[in-house]
C-alpha cells in the first residue's frame, strides 16, 4: 500500500450525532472490586472469564480506586510454580510373574508399579534417574487409585545417551539433560502408577524416580470448539478453537480413537501464514489413548485464537482436547487500602501509564477479584454528518454492503474477498465506503487467520530442458491478491532441495511465458515416518494469475507427488453502521490516493468493539461509466423501435 497509512485512520467528530449516527450499542464494560487490606504491591489472577472479555494483549484492562482515579496496571504471566514429589517403587514384576502385570507389560518385560503417596496432588510427568546407558521404545503407563484398576495415561520413549561426566555422578548440563528421562501425560491425582518396560531394553535400573506436579498456577480448559474433515485417505485436518486469542499455551491434551500408529502436526496462525508447534508420532496400543503435548519450560504464546492439527497415516477419531494456558495477573501497586476496581472489555478510558517498575515485591499480596459485572460500553464519539463529497465517477467498481438487521453505530467489520484486489489492482488506497455521494470512513485492519487462495493435492513436477530442474505450476483464482505464504508437502523422507517461487505473467507474442523471480528457500527434510516433509515460505507478491515452483533436484530424480497451498492476508474495514441509506463499497482502479480522514481520539477504540459481520452484494453495473449511463434510455429505444415494428405489422396484416 502507498500513501498514508489506512490502519490508524478513523474520522474525528465533533457533534450532532442524532443527524448521522443512532444511540450506540456497543458490546459491554465489565468490571470487578478487588478489597485491598493495606497498601503495597497487589496480583489478581484473572480467570477464564476475564480471558475472553479482554483484549488478546490486555490493552483494555484498567484499576480505579475509590475515588475513580486510574492507578498504574500491568498483566504479567502468574510466575510458574513446579513441584518434584519422590515416589516409591512398590514393585518390579517380570512379565508372567504376576497376574497383575500381564495385561500391561511387554511380552518378556518388566512391569513397575510407583506409589505417588497418600493425598498426592496432581502430577503429570514422570522423571527418571536410570542407571546406565538404554534406549526403552515404546513404554506404556498407566495410572489407578488403588492399585489394581488402571487406566491408560501414556505411550513414549525412555532413553539415556550419555553417561554423566565428571565427580559424584555430575557433569555438564548437557550430559546432566542426557542422563534425565522424563514421561509426560495428561494430569491426575492418581496415587499409584504402572510402567511397562521392553525387555529389549534390559533390566529397569532405576536409581530414582519422581513425579512432577502440576505447573501452577494456570487454567485448563476443554475446547468443545473442534471441526476436522479428510483432506485425502490418509490425511486429517482439524480447527481447534482456543479460549482467546493471545494467550501463552503450556501444554496440549489430546484423546482419539483408533488403531494403529498416527504422526500429528500443531500450527498456529500468523499474519498471513502458519507456524508450527509441534510434531511427532504417537504409539497406540488401545483403541483409546490420551497424549500430552509440552511446549517447553516457558510455553508458546498463541497469537490467533484457534489451533490447526493434523493427523497421517491412520485417521483417528478425535474424542476431545483439553489446553492448558498461563493465568495471567493484574498487577499494581495500591496507594492505599480500600476497594479497587478492574475494567476491561470495551472500555475506551484513558489509559494509566506505569509510573515506577511493575515487579512482584516479596510481599506483594495476591488477591481474588469477586464476581464478574456487565454494563453496557459507553458510544463511540458522535459525528456530525458523513464525510467529503465523492466523485462517483471515478470508480470503476460498486458493491452493496450487506450487513442485516444492524443499529445505527454497531461496529461493522467487513472482509475483503478476492474480487475487490482484482478491482483495484492490488492497491486499497482506492477504497471508499460511500452512503449516498458521501464518504463513511473507516480503519483498516489486519487480521491474523490466513485465508486459502488455492490448494492443489498430488502435483506432479516436470522436468526441466537441462534435467537438473522440475517444476509445476499453480492457477490463482483472481489475479492481485496479496499472497503471504506458500506451503508445500511432500511424504516423509529425508531431502534437501533448493525451491524457487516464480510468478508467471500472460504469453508473451512467441508463445514465451514471462516468469519473474519471487523468492527462494531450502527444503530439508529428515526422516519421520508418516510425518510429510513440509516447507512453508513466507511470499510478498501480487498482480500475477499463475505462480511456479522450480525445484533444484540436482542428480535426483523429480519428486513424484508434491501437495501446494497458498495463502493470502485478510484485510477487513471496520466501521460505525449509519443511520440511513445503504452503504456501498466503491473501488477506483488506479490513480487516487489513500483517504486521509481526521484521527479520533484513537482507532484502538473502534477496533476493540464487538462486531457484527458484513458482506458484499454481487457486482453493480460500473458507476459513471457511459454503458451504465446509456442503458437503460437505449433499452428503451430498443423496445420502441420494436413496438413500432410489430404496430406496423398488424396494420399491414389488417389491409
Amino acid at each position: 500500500m502507498s500513501g498514508r497509512p489506512l490502519g490508524v485512520a478513523v474520522l474525528l467528530l465533533a457533534s450532532s450525532a442524532a443527524q448521522a449516527f443512532g444511540a450506540a450499542r456497543l458490546g459491554s464494560v465489565f468490571s470487578r472490586d478487588v478489597d485491598v487490606p493495606a497498601a503495597g504491591w497487589v496480583r489478581v489472577p484473572l480467570d477464564l472469564a476475564a480471558v475472553r472479555h479482554m483484549a488478546p494483549d490486555g490493552r483494555d484492562l484498567r484499576i480505579y480506586d475509590s475515588n475513580g482515579q486510574g492507578v498504574a496496571v500491568a498483566i504479567e504471566e502468574a510466575p510458574r510454580e513446579v513441584g518434584l514429589r519422590p515416589v516409591r517403587v512398590v514393585e518390579v514384576v517380570r512379565d508372567g510373574a504376576s497376574a497383575a502385570s500381564v495385561a500391561s507389560a511387554a511380552s518378556g518385560g518388566w512391569s513397575l508399579v510407583f506409589d505417588v503417596g497418600e493425598g498426592a496432588p496432581a502430577h503429570q510427568r514422570l522423571r527418571f534417574d536410570i542407571a546406565k546407558l538404554v534406549a526403552a521404545p515404546a513404554v506404556r503407563l498407566e495410572s489407578g487409585p488403588d492399585g489394581s484398576n488402571w487406566q491408560l495415561l501414556a505411550e513414549g520413549d525412555l532413553f539415556r545417551l550419555a553417561e554423566p561426566e565428571g565427580q559424584g555422578g555430575r557433569g555438564s548440563k548437557a550430559n546432566d539433560r542426557l542422563a534425565a528421562t522424563t514421561l509426560s501425560y495428561p494430569a491426575t491425582s492418581d496415587r499409584f502408577l504402572r510402567l511397562s518396560w521392553p525387555a529389549s531394553a534390559g533390566f529397569p535400573e532405576v536409581r530414582t524416580v519422581e513425579v512432577e506436579t502440576s505447573p501452577g498456577p494456570s487454567i485448563e480448559v476443554a475446547t468443545a470448539d473442534v471441526r476436522c474433515d479428510p483432506r485425502n485417505p490418509t490425511a486429517t485436518r482439524c480447527r481447534i478453537a482456543m479460549p482467546a486469542a493471545g494467550q501463552l499455551l503450556r501444554r496440549i491434551t489430546v484423546e482419539i480413537e483408533g488403531q494403529g500408529a498416527v504422526a500429528y502436526r500443531f500450527d498456529q496462525p500468523l499474519v498471513g501464514r502458519f507456524d508450527t508447534l509441534a510434531e511427532g508420532l504417537w504409539p497406540r496400543s488401545a483403541a483409546r489413548t490420551r497424549h500430552a503435548i509440552e511446549l517447553g519450560a516457558e510455553g508458546r504464546r498463541i497469537a490467533g485464537d484457534f489451533l490447526r492439527l493434523d493427523f497421517f497415516g491412520t485417521a483417528p477419531r478425535l474424542v476431545g482436547v483439553r489446553v492448558e494456558i498461563s493465568l495471567r495477573e493484574a498487577v499494581f501497586r495500591a496507594p492505599a487500602a480500600g476497594r479497587y476496581e478492574i475494567r476491561y472489555g470495551a472500555a475506551p478510558s484513558p489509559i494509566v501509564t506505569a509510573s515506577g517498575d511493575l515487579r512482584e515485591d516479596d510481599s506483594a499480596a495476591r488477591l481474588s477479584a469477586g464476581p464478574e459485572r456487565e454494563s453496557p460500553a459507553p458510544p463511540l464519539p458522535p459525528v456530525a454528518g458523513l464525510g467529503k463529497p465523492l466523485l462517483l465517477e471515478r470508480f470503476g467498481r460498486s458493491w452493496e454492503v450487506l450487513a442485516p438487521g444492524l443499529v445505527a453505530g454497531e461496529v461493522v467489520r467487513l472482509e475483503l474477498p478476492d474480487e475487490v484486489y482484482a478491482a483495484t489492482r492490488g492497491s486499497l488506497d482506492g477504497l471508499r465506503l460511500a452512503v449516498g455521494r458521501r464518504q463513511l470512513p473507516y480503519v483498516l485492519s489486519v487480521g491474523r487467520a490466513p485465508v486459502l487462495v488455492q490448494e492443489a493435492l498430488g502435483k506432479s513436477p516436470e522436468p526441466e530442458r537441462e534435467g537438473r530442474a522440475s517444476r509445476f505450476e499453480v492457477e490463482l483464482p483472481e489475479p492481485w491478491l496479496p499472497l503471504t505464504a506458500v506451503e508445500m508437502e511432500k511424504a516423509a523422507g529425508p531431502m534437501d532441495r533448493q525451491v524457487s517461487l516464480l510468478s508467471l505473467g500472460r504469453p508473451g507474442p512467441n508463445a514465451e511465458i514471462e516468469a519473474r523471480s519471487l523468492t527462494s528457500a531450502s527444503w530439508s527434510c529428515a526422516t519421520l515416518t508418516l510425518v510429510p516433509c513440509r516447507l512453508g515460505i513466507p511470499l510478498e507478491a501480487a498482480g500475477r494469475e499463475r505462480l511456479a515452483v522450480r525445484i533444484d533436484d540436482g542428480d535426483d530424480p523429480p519428486l513424484t507427488s508434491v501437495d501446494v497451498a497458498i495463502y493470502r492476508r485478510v484485510d477487513a474495514l471496520v466501521f460505525v453502521w449509519p443511520t440511513g441509506g445503504k452503504v456501498r463499497l466503491l473501488a477506483a482502479r488506479e490513480g487516487i490516493a489513500a483517504p486521509d480522514y481526521d484521527l479520533a481520539n484513537s482507532s484502538e477504540d473502534l477496533l476493540g468493539r464487538p462486531w457484527h459481520p458484513a458482506d458484499l452484494a454481487p457486482i453493480l453495473p460500473k458507476t459513471g461509466s457511459k454503458v451504465g449511463k446509456w442503458l437503460l434510455p437505449g433499452a428503451l429505444a430498443l423496445a420502441g423501435v420494436g413496438l413500432l415494428l410489430l404496430l406496423r405489422r398488424i396494420l399491414t396484416a389488417a389491409d
